[in-house]
């Protein structure tokens, strides 16, 4: 049998949890309808041939389209880079940064703050030609400063034939490190380019595509509310909770 006491407070700090988890500001949406949003292509790591055409298209059949992403003949290990380029007129990043790439203030509507996360939907059908596997080689998330590449390993564990939802949180530590030197937070303040690294499968006609690209930051005030919400049931609930345990327990 449920303890009422216990059962209120499991499902009072769950419902804080969750809206916690879910209060979140964003800016720099790129949704791609009916345009590529100026995103980029180019090979990696030695810029040359790249392998895929970019392009506007409802992959995911909703009536909007999505920047698709095909590589007819790649070859196999080949690398691209797909990504929104910083600075000047028409970029993706202008409108958020004012054109600076600095993801350090952002302005998500409440004054400048930290990019604490990025977001996108992708779509992963690496075997549009018949290949066997729905999945890249390899996908990462990457953002470059100067010479400096930060790359972030993203686990795919992608789903055929829908948008996967993907996040990525801005921490040094998971994060790798190539190019010059540089550090995480200065990188971060002056952002040249901001991505997706694919390294294709072997056979032909592959397919990926990105969808609603976004920064986040946790809302001014969230974790206030729910640390003093937590706080305040404590103290209302303190004697009675001690005595509910008590009683669950020794049952």
């Amino acid at each position: 049998m449920r303890h009422p006491i216990v059962f209120r407070f499991c499902t009072l700090a769950v419902g804080l949890s969750l809206f916690a988890g879910g209060a979140s500001a964003a800016t720099f949406i790129d949704d791609f309808d009916g345009s590529t949003e100026n995103w980029a292509v180019t090979s990696e790591p030695v810029a040359g041939s790249e392998a895929a055409v970019l392009s506007a298209v409802d992959l995911d059949g909703d009536s909007d389209t999505d920047l698709r992403i095909y590589a007819a003949t790649p070859g196999g290990g080949a690398t691209d880079r797909i990504y929104a380029p910083v600075g000047g007129a028409g970029t993706a990043l202008n409108d958020a940064t004012g054109g600076e790439g600095d993801l350090t203030t952002v302005d998500f509507g409440y004054g400048d703050e930290a990019t604490a996360r990025v977001t996108f939907d992708f779509w992963s059908n690496a075997d549009a030609g018949g290949g066997g596997d729905n999945e890249a080689a390899a996908l990462e998330f990457y953002f470059v400063s100067g010479g400096s590449y930060w790359r972030y390993g993203i686990d795919q564990t992608m789903v055929d034939g829908i948008m996967n939802a993907v996040s990525i949180s801005l921490y040094e530590s998971l994060f790798y490190h190539t190019g010059s030197a540089g550090t995480f937070a200065a990188a971060l303040a002056s952002v040249d380019e901001i991505g997706i690294m694919i390294t294709y499968q072997g056979f032909t006609g592959q397919e990926y595509g990105i969808d609603n690209f976004e920064l986040h930051n946790p809302e001014p005030g969230t974790y206030a509310v729910l640390a003093f919400a937590l706080m305040s049931l404590g103290v209302t609930f303190r004697g009675k909770l001690r005595t509910g345990l008590k009683g669950l327990l020794s049952k």
